[in-house]
């Protein structure tokens, strides 16, 4: 899967100009951090694997950048499947938070969260609003499949 996203990634014209614009830098100021989307532990529990990390692992391998797992899920939500975008975005509501004292870790850098699955953007909304509360200066997303 991540071979696939990357093949697709590195011939996309925007994703091309966000790496130009953002070059892998050794002191890393200025550079991008994938941010796996987290997995509910009864998920983890059930699945045995976090397949938004592993992605993202991957991913940062490939492009050279730092995967950051910044975000924990602190409510347990229903699956999002069969639900339609309101009952998604309410599902979801409130599910993230960043990790215990990542406030000054997250000011002014840029991010991409990593998820497998893109339906309504609904999740990645969300991971994307604690991030930009917290002082991120730019949040952008990536999924392996997106639901039309």
């Amino acid at each position: 899967m991540a071979e696939l996203i990357y093949e697709s990634l590195i011939q996309n014209e925007e994703f091309n100009r966000i790496l130009h614009e953002f070059p892998p830098k050794a002191d890393r100021q200025d550079d991008i951090f994938l941010v796996p989307i987290p997995l509910s532990s009864n998920r983890f529990k059930n699945r045995g694997y976090k397949q938004a990390e592993i992605l993202a692992k991957a991913l940062g391998k490939k492009f050279g950048f730092e995967v950051f797992n910044a975000l924990e899920r602190v409510k347990e939500t229903r699956s999002q499947v069969g639900l339609d975008k309101k009952k998604r975005k309410e599902n979801i509501a409130g599910a993230f938070k960043l990790k215990n004292k990542l406030e000054n870790s997250i000011k002014n850098k840029n991010f991409v969260l990593v998820d497998d699955v893109l339906t309504t953007g609904a999740t990645i909304s969300e991971a994307g609003k604690i991030l930009k509360k917290a002082g991120a200066n730019r949040v952008w997303a990536i999924a392996f499949a997106r639901d039309q």
